[in-house]
């Protein structure tokens, strides 16, 4: 059986690290191939997250052969990351969250039931909108409109292009697609829109405590040291607004949302959503730029 090794994403965080990972698998997963991992050489491993990811991993492997090839097959590593992701959802037709579901169809209970111990619950999971801000380490770059960067890789998506025909987009540009922050302005016609709908939720901020001071706001602001924690916190939460960042992403894969809102930018297209394989239904998401 032919096997891939997980590895990390040098210089990223705990959310680009869980969207690799989890790309890895699945993309395993899919062909059949036996998952290797060192865990001393994955980085964010002590994450509740990462650890309730490899008890998936372990599960899997025991129902797969004890023998593999001595040759390891996965021809991703060598690819950007909009390449990567791209590979594996031409691969499983479906966006990462539906995969997740179907090849694992407790993951919101389990992952609940398994980290729930580990965290303090400051908030009403059922009554809460939770709304990330995606601040620190990019608090002072600007603004942009990230539709044309969804649109470009949507486009590609749908007409299932070959990976030759795709380029890279990153940064400011022709099409911009970077983890800028949203401007709170337009934040909050979002969270208008969510309190016209769920008039007894709360809305709570949450956001990285080394730029807390930035924050102005009448809400609540929840800023823990612990990223899992937050992570957490969007997972549980009833309603979440998205920022850009794969971080907010994550809680879609390990939530049970009634309503996301989600900013449209190249990056939530890597993964299936706002594509012909997006399983879940339109009418959970409201987009924004």
């Amino acid at each position: 059986m032919p096997f891939i090794t997980l590895h990390g994403e040098p210089g990223n965080r705990l959310g680009a690290h869980i969207m690799s990972y989890l790309n890895q698998i699945f993309y395993a997963h899919s062909s059949h191939y036996y998952i290797r991992y060192d865990i001393s050489n994955l980085p964010y491993s002590k994450s509740p997250f990462i650890t309730f990811i490899l008890s998936f991993v372990d599960r899997y492997n025991l129902h797969s052969s004890e023998y593999y090839d001595t040759i390891e097959v996965f021809p991703q590593m060598n690819l950007d990351w909009s390449k990567m992701m791209y590979q594996t959802i031409e691969k499983i037709k479906m966006d990462f969250a539906a995969y997740w579901r179907e090849i694992y169809p407790e993951i919101c209970s389990d992952c609940f039931s398994s980290i729930s111990s580990k965290y303090s619950v400051p908030l009403d999971p059922k009554k809460t909108i939770a709304v990330h801000l995606r601040l620190d380490d990019v608090h002072d770059w600007w603004d942009y409109n990230g539709t044309a960067s969804a649109e470009y890789y949507r486009g590609l998506v749908q007409r299932d292009a070959s990976l030759d025909e795709m380029s890279h987009v990153h940064n400011y540009g022709e099409y911009p697609n970077i983890q800028a922050p949203i401007p709170m302005d337009r934040v909050e016609i979002q969270i208008e829109d969510a309190k016209r709908r769920y008039p007894d939720h709360e809305v709570v901020i949450i956001s990285s405590p080394s730029t807390r001071d930035l924050i102005q706001t009448q809400y609540r602001v929840l800023c823990n040291i612990d990223e899992s924690h937050d992570l957490f916190l969007l997972c549980i939460s009833d309603v979440v607004i998205l920022s850009r960042s794969t971080f907010s992403i994550c809680s879609l894969l390990f939530g049970n949302h009634s309503r996301v809102y989600a900013p449209l930018w190249g990056q939530w297209t890597y993964y299936g959503f706002y594509t012909k394989f997006h399983r879940d239904s339109e009418e959970h998401f409201s987009y924004f730029w």
